[in-house]
């Protein structure tokens, strides 16, 4: 039987916006073959973004201070900073329309993996499987899991405010940490349906 440490990084190429898609196939497939001891993780390389590029430049605080020196309480207010613009840091797909996965490379794993709907080829030359390079593996940050943090439990109402479904409201139904992936609860031509979110792409609804 093969070994963890047998298996490698690649790269699967996927249709557009099929990126969560692809990876939660891959996990379904795992756990109904039993092949945990050849596909082993998938990864989709996420970056931080602000929507406001100002957000973490600090503004000098004593822009006033030589021409009020002399005045009186006044000057502590006129040397304030001003009021930050609000922002949202959101977090978007690092590598759009690819998925990584830790596999043990064969003939029968890589057409089980090629045909998992969603795919369309492995990256490499003629589509055939090359595995990351460890300068790549370190530049993507694999195999670092991050941790989600969300303000928001299941049972909560949520808002999308990005994404396709942005403005829709949703009742979380599961959290998952590992994907930062969220299902709620919503309705859809007046019918309820399970939608699935990223949990960034969500915030608390106050009513």
């Amino acid at each position: 039987m093969p070994k963890e440490s047998d298996a490698k990084w690649y790269v699967l190429h996927t249709y557009a916006g099929y990126e969560n898609n692809v990876a939660s196939n891959i996990a379904r497939l795992v756990e109904n073959r039993g092949l945990q001891e050849y596909i082993y993780e998938t990864q989709i390389p996420l970056e931080l973004v602000s929507d406001n590029p100002e957000d973490f430049v600090e503004e000098p605080i004593d822009e006033f201070e030589d021409d009020f020196e002399d005045e009186d309480d006044d000057f502590e207010e006129k040397k304030a900073k001003k009021p930050a613009k609000k922002s949202r840091a959101e977090e978007q797909k690092l590598l759009p329309s690819y998925v990584l996965i830790k596999m043990v490379m064969n003939d029968a794993t890589r057409h089980i993996v090629r045909n998992i709907r969603g795919v369309t080829g492995f990256v490499g030359p003629d589509s055939q499987p090359v595995p990351l390079t460890d300068d790549e593996i370190k530049t993507l940050g694999v195999g670092v899991h991050k941790t989600f943090s969300v303000d928001y439990n299941v049972g909560d109402t949520v808002i999308l405010v990005s994404g396709s479904m942005a403005g829709n409201t949703a009742i979380v139904k599961e959290i998952n940490p590992e994907t930062g992936m969220v299902k709620g609860s919503m309705l859809v031509g007046g019918r309820e349906a399970i939608v699935e979110f990223e949990a960034s792409a969500a915030e608390i609804f106050d009513v």
